[in-house]
């Protein structure tokens, strides 16, 4: 899971490393190619982001939401970039909330692989 900047880190590991299978991105998206590689299939991707978002352009997200076109993306109206962040000025407790519910039912959701 990144937020903001730590998408970043958060998209390229589940593009490079096998062992991860889902994968979490908050108010940030990259171009898979842009990062090294393409969308690892088998990964499951939760895409969250105000709408619209200034930090992250349609030009940057359309092409990982082809990539994975199994991706669940959330677009929140009317939000700011850091609407889930108390600390922020961009806070909205109900978008927050909002985003809340849709985690966690993404979350359960998601197979188990066994130890």
């Amino acid at each position: 899971m990144g937020f903001s900047l730590g998408a970043f880190p958060a998209q390229l590991l589940a593009q490079e490393w096998r062992r991860i299978l889902n994968c979490v991105l908050m108010g940030g998206a990259m171009p898979p190619a842009e990062i090294g590689g393409e969308w690892r299939h088998n990964v499951r991707l939760s895409i969250h982001v105000a709408d619209p978002d200034d930090w992250v352009p349609d030009s940057e997200l359309t092409p990982l939401i082809l990539h994975a076109p199994e991706s669940h993306v959330h677009r929140y109206a009317g939000r700011r970039h850091m609407f889930v962040d108390p600390s922020c000025a961009d806070y909205d407790a109900d978008a927050a909330d909002l985003f809340e519910e849709r985690l966690l039912e993404w979350l359960e959701a998601a197979p188990h692989r066994k130890p």
